[in-house]
């Protein structure tokens, strides 16, 4: 993992993604031999065997004359695969494929196979015929199946690594989720559409309360909620400037919002606070953040400390059942009076000025 991590840092290439999907493979299918063996085996096309055979795994092997294959699986005798990795990024240039399979025909191995892997299963139309392709989903199902078909012969740590594996391509949308669609799927699209609406609501009635009691609603670009993909609607925000602007750590800010709107197995959270961004000193600011965790304010929410919340924010967090009662202003004016008796604890009890913004530590 840590070589993993040193060959992929974040900001390399155009296509920094597409590596990190190809080592991490490549590394799955090193460590598991019976896996690598199986699926060598299903591309090209030959019976299974129950014994692994000695596959050397290798990424990025230079072809001369052609470019880099992005992963190779080779025995060093009669067996080769060649897979082409693509996820988002297009071919790399005019006839790609083409050039690979000219140059594995020179190999001369008796059993050779060129597999381009995308996301869709698709070829280009100048392809060879002889280019076999693959989605990851089919790519996915090949691995879930052979899973399941090792029953208890495949040890622990090989069969945690492949189920990481098949977690980690399902977080990149590359495998579905193998849960079928129910029955009452059309009723959901509905109801999504209701409850996005009464969420948007909520939160504007909370901005104008805020509003009316001297937090002036921020600029429209500061309202995060999401809805284009899934994973968006995992966070609901609205951010403010904090006061005194002097005393916090810079680029911080008060906010509310919600987390854990995806998480099956966690309740819902109504938080407010103080976002602390990037540039703040935790070891500067520990004595106030203590203090802070200890006050007892009067409607017995208190605040928790940064580590709680991925260590970038203190803040005061309620189950959002506490508000689920009456009508949705009645919830409106429940949560304006906690976000507003959080911001007004922060503003009264700031950080010492010797850590203000021109005094605290880089």
């Amino acid at each position: 993992m840590g070589d993993l991590l040193r060959r992929h840092p974040s900001a390399r290439g155009p296509w920094p993604g597409e590596d990190l999907l190809t080592d991490t493979t490549a590394a799955v299918l090193r460590r598991v031999g019976a896996l690598t063996t199986a699926l060598a085996n299903c591309m090209l096309d030959l019976p299974s065997v129950d014994t692994p055979l000695p596959y050397d795994v290798r990424t990025q092997q230079h072809v001369p004359g052609v470019g880099r294959i992005d992963l190779s699986l080779d025995d060093d005798g009669d067996r080769l695969v060649w897979v082409e990795i693509k996820d988002w990024a297009p071919e790399s240039g005019p006839n790609q494929l083409g050039k690979y399979w000219d140059a594995l025909r020179a190999e001369r191995r008796p059993h050779s196979s060129l597999v381009y892997l995308t996301r869709w299963g698709e070829k280009p139309d100048d392809a060879p015929d002889e280019v076999t392709a693959w989605s990851w989903d089919d790519f996915g199902s090949f691995v879930a199946r052979w899973l399941d078909a090792q029953g208890l012969g495949l040890n622990e740590r090989d069969r945690w690594l492949v189920q990481d594996h098949l977690a980690y391509l399902e977080e990149r949308g590359l495998v579905m989720n193998d849960s079928p669609l129910s029955p009452g799927f059309a009723r959901s699209l509905r109801e999504f559409d209701v409850v996005a609406k009464r969420l948007f609501g909520l939160r504007d009635a909370v901005v104008l309360r805020l509003a009316a009691q001297g937090w002036p609603a921020p600029p429209a670009k500061n309202h995060g909620f999401g809805g284009a993909h899934p994973e968006d609607w995992g966070a609901w925000w609205v951010a403010y400037m904090p006061r005194p602007p002097d005393r916090f750590p810079p680029e911080s800010a008060f906010d509310f919002g919600m987390l854990n709107l995806l998480e099956a197995d966690q309740r819902e959270l109504l938080v407010a606070g103080l976002w602390l961004g990037d540039a703040w000193d935790r070891d500067a600011l520990s004595t106030w953040l203590t203090q802070m965790v200890s006050l007892d304010p009067a409607d017995g929410y208190r605040f928790e400390p940064p580590d709680a919340h991925d260590d970038i924010r203190l803040c005061r967090a309620v189950e959002f059942d506490a508000f689920a009662s009456g009508t949705l202003n009645q919830q409106a004016d429940a949560i304006a009076k906690m976000v507003l008796a959080t911001f007004r604890l922060l503003q009264d009890n700031p950080p010492p000025a010797s850590l203000s913004r021109g005094a605290t530590p880089s």
